[in-house]
C-alpha cells in the first residue's frame, strides 16, 4: 500500500490526524512503508495479459496516492516496453479474439475499430500509440479479408 492508502486506511479506523501522521513517519523511518517501492511493484504487477499503458500507470499510481513525480520517475526507471509495441500486442489480441468469437466479418464493422481504440484508451495508452496501434492490427487484417481501408480513420 501507499502512504497515502495506509493513512486514509487509519482515518477510517478513527484515529486521530496526529496520530496517523506519527505512524506513517515511524513506518517510513523503519523502511515498511517506501511509496517508490509500492510504485515499482505495482506496475510490475500490472505487465502481461492486463498490461496497461504508460499513462494508465502514471493514473493508477496516483489514485493510489504516489506523488506524480514519483510515479514518473519509477516509470522512467524500469524500463518499461515500448507503448506502441504494447497496445500493438494488445490489439491484436483483442481482435483476435473477437475474431474467434464473431467470426472473420467482424473485421468489416466499423464499429470494430472503434471498440478496439475504446479499449486501447481505457487501458491507458494516448490517442496517437491507440491510433498508430489500430491503424497497423486493422491494417494488416483488411489486406487479408480486404474491407475498405477508410474505416481506420
Amino acid at each position: 500500500m501507499s502512504a497515502a492508502q495506509v493513512a486514509c486506511a487509519l482515518k477510517r479506523a478513527g484515529f486521530e490526524h496526529k496520530t496517523v501522521e506519527e505512524c506513517i513517519a515511524k513506518l517510513r523511518l523503519e523502511g515498511y512503508l517506501d511509496d517508490r517501492r509500492f510504485a515499482e511493484a505495482w506496475v510490475a504487477s500490472r505487465t502481461g495479459a492486463r498490461a496497461l499503458g504508460r499513462n494508465g500507470l502514471k493514473k493508477g499510481l496516483m489514485r493510489r496516492g504516489v506523488d506524480p513525480r514519483v510515479a514518473e520517475e519509477c516509470l522512467q526507471e524500469m524500463g518499461l516496453p515500448d507503448d506502441t509495441d504494447l497496445a500493438r500486442e494488445m490489439a491484436a489480441r483483442w481482435l483476435e479474439l473477437c475474431i474467434r468469437a464473431s467470426g472473420p466479418q467482424v473485421i468489416r464493422d466499423p464499429a470494430t475499430a472503434r471498440r478496439l481504440s475504446q479499449y486501447l484508451l481505457r487501458r491507458g495508452f494516448s490517442y496517437e500509440v491507440s491510433a498508430r496501434a489500430l491503424a497497423e492490427v486493422l491494417g494488416r487484417e483488411w489486406e487479408a479479408g480486404g474491407p475498405d481501408a477508410d474505416l481506420v480513420t
